[in-house]
């Protein structure tokens, strides 16, 4: 009889070790993909951020040139809370090159923007993230 206790124990033992041991695969689990959403949210918010730092600084460009239909510069540059970009503003005529650089921290973002002066009129032909 006390044979048959033993081995019932041991059986018991077994079975909460088991049990234990799959909570607790499934909790680090949990834990990990948590850890992952936080990480792809954190860099997710960072590259907007840097998105809205390129689109301030192209902004400011065609206000400048809304203000001075001439405006050209090759190393216009401009800071954005913790952010800043670089930006050279080309023309050929009444057409106007744009390409920003604009980093924030370890992240980057570039635009380039073509757009044509009509009447004195800023007229944006094209708006495009070349990929980073």
């Amino acid at each position: 009889m006390n044979h048959l206790k033993a081995q019932s124990g041991i059986a018991a033992i077994l079975t909460v070790i088991i049990i234990s041991a799959a909570g607790l695969i499934l909790a680090v689990g949990a834990a990990w993909l948590s850890l992952n959403e936080l990480d792809m949210a954190f860099v997710n918010g960072k590259q907007n951020e840097t998105r809205a730092i390129a689109e301030g600084c192209a902004e400011e460009i065609l206000r400048q040139i809304q203000m001075d239909n001439s405006f050209v510069s090759n190393n216009f540059s401009l800071s954005l809370g913790d952010g800043s970009c670089a930006a050279a503003v080309s023309a050929d005529g009444d057409s106007r090159t744009i390409d920003i650089a604009a980093e924030l921290g370890d992240y980057r973002k570039r635009l380039n923007i073509a757009l044509e002066l009509v009447g004195g009129r800023i007229s944006v032909n094209s708006w495009a993230d070349p990929g980073n």
